[in-house]
């Protein structure tokens, strides 16, 4: 398993380019200006031995010379001496008689660095720490023809410790300053060699990635980046000729299809529509009649109450709309938009309501009616009561017993929408986005076609408008939008 990285895979191979670049600048910049410190701190080092030794051996030469010593003519030669050497900050001289130093000249009362510190005379200096941390460098030896008398001198460190500090704050400064130069520099150099045209290679491939292949690189530069460009463009013009071909095909089997699919929604509606004709010519054309007649005894008959005469009338109307409804069926597959004339879509929703009402009573569904007063658009009143009735049905087949249908209405815009709304079990996930399609349906096996809302959607299209569907859990909802019909007289 590989390792995860926190860096992100488009900034991988520069991160890592910025990475050894500024571990070689190190390497390449740090060492040599170690390497010359410490050689100049050598050389300063050796250079202030050297200027320690060269003034006592002065001193020395000077008191040598002398028979008799005099302390204040030595103490006055030290002093001239300390003063032409500012990196000497002390000069004494001790005379040792059995084995105990004593001060016989010094330019400091008393002494810092006594005998007894630096142990006997020898040509090789001795460094030193002070009381207050300070570094010192001591430097000793005999006078000629006096081997009583010894000279030391002190220089101090101070000085070589500041170089060392300001030059290696310098270096530091300079090695950081060369590296932050080079890597932006490089990064500079990679946006422009590597990074863009890299980015623009990958815009192309993440469009061609969801089927987009109208987009090439344009730059093409003729390094090994243009190589990959200029061959990934041949790969996508191969790419697009094919889709395009195949979608030339897959939009000829669609159009096929649909016609098919055309034909196969009318060839069932032709077959349903005469199968309902004669069944009900057959079972109730005997008993409309009959009905018909006696209401309209019963509307002529002076002992009938204006309350009963209301409900005769009304029934009387309901068995002539069945009559219309069965001479219509008869008719309907000869029906087209030429046939279309402006209606009240809310009176074709109430008056599907009524044909259902007594069947959602009997399941003890409640009907909540939002609808506003008039919604126009043109269309054909049985197809659009058959897209209602159909909506109504379902929804009362998946609540099946003891629920809620609510039918809301409005206008939005252009458009008219009508939604049919129920508190069923709502739609299986699986087939919610294929309940549209032929022969699709969640009912059991001979209660239904799926046919229904095929053909649903046929007329509603053939209408001029849309029709959805939303499903959850304890909620669905059908959306049907149709064109609003403005500035005409909508017929009832």
């Amino acid at each position: 398993m590989a390792r995860a990285s926190l860096i992100p895979p488009q900034h991988r191979i520069r991160v890592q380019m910025m990475f050894w670049t500024s571990v070689l600048l190190l390497i390449a910049i740090a060492a040599p200006l170690e390497y010359r410190l410490r050689s100049a701190a050598t050389y300063l080092q050796r250079d202030l031995i050297d200027r320690s030794r060269e003034v006592i051996n002065d001193i020395a030469a000077d008191l040598g010379s002398q028979d008799v010593l005099d302390a204040d003519s030595v103490q006055s030669t030290l002093l001239a001496e300390i003063l032409r050497s500012p990196s000497i900050v002390e000069l004494s001289v001790f005379e040792i008689r059995n084995s105990h130093p004593a001060v016989f000249a010094s330019t400091v009362n008393p002494p810092d660095v006594s005998p007894e510190v630096l142990g006997p005379p020898s040509a090789q200096p001795r460094e030193l720490t002070g009381s207050r941390g300070e570094r010192w460098m001591a430097v000793t030896r005999k006078v000629p023809d006096h081997p009583e008398l010894m000279i030391v001198a002190v220089a101090t460190l101070e000085e070589l410790d500041r170089f060392n500090s300001l030059n290696r704050r310098n270096a530091f400064l300079f090695t950081l300053a060369g590296i932050a130069a080079a890597v932006l520099l490089l990064n500079f150099i990679f946006q422009r060699k590597i990074g863009q045209p890299l980015d623009d290679i990958l815009a192309v491939m993440a469009k061609a990635h969801v089927a987009d292949y109208s987009e090439r690189v344009q730059k093409a530069r003729e390094d090994e980046t243009g190589q990959v460009a200029r061959r990934l463009n041949e790969l996508l013009d191969r790419v697009e000729l094919r889709a395009e071909e195949k979608n030339r095909l897959i939009a000829e089997a669609t159009e096929s299809l649909l016609e098919s699919q055309t034909r196969l929604i009318q060839a069932e509606r032709l077959a349903t529509a005469g199968q309902m004709a004669a069944t009900f010519a057959h079972e109730i054309g005997s008993p409309l009649t009959s009905l018909s007649a006696h209401a309209e005894m019963l509307l002529e008959d002076p002992d009938t109450t204006p309350h009963q005469k209301e409900a005769v009338s009304l029934m009387h109307k309901q068995i002539r709309r069945v009559t219309q409804i069965v001479d219509d069926l008869l008719r309907s597959a000869r029906r087209g938009p030429e046939d279309f004339v402006p209606i009240n879509a809310v009176e074709i929703v109430n008056d599907v309501l009524k044909l259902v009402l007594p069947r959602l009573k009997a399941l003890n569904i409640q009907v909540v009616n939002r609808l506003p007063e008039a919604l126009p658009v043109r269309g054909y009143a049985l197809y659009l009561q058959e897209v209602f009735l159909n909506l109504i049905n379902n929804s009362a087949e998946a609540i099946e017993h003891g629920g809620v249908i609510e039918i809301a209405g409005g206008l939005d815009g252009g458009k008219i929408w009508i939604e049919v709304r129920d508190d069923g079990p709502g739609v299986d996930p699986r087939i919610v986005d294929d309940v549209w399609k032929q022969f699709v349906t969640t009912k059991e096996m001979r209660k239904g076609t799926g046919l229904g809302l095929a053909v649903v959607r046929d007329i509603v299209k053939q209408h001029g408008g849309e029709v959805s569907l939303e499903s959850s859990a304890g909620r669905t909802i059908v959306r049907v939008v149709l064109p609003v019909l403005k500035h005409s007289v909508v017929q009832v």
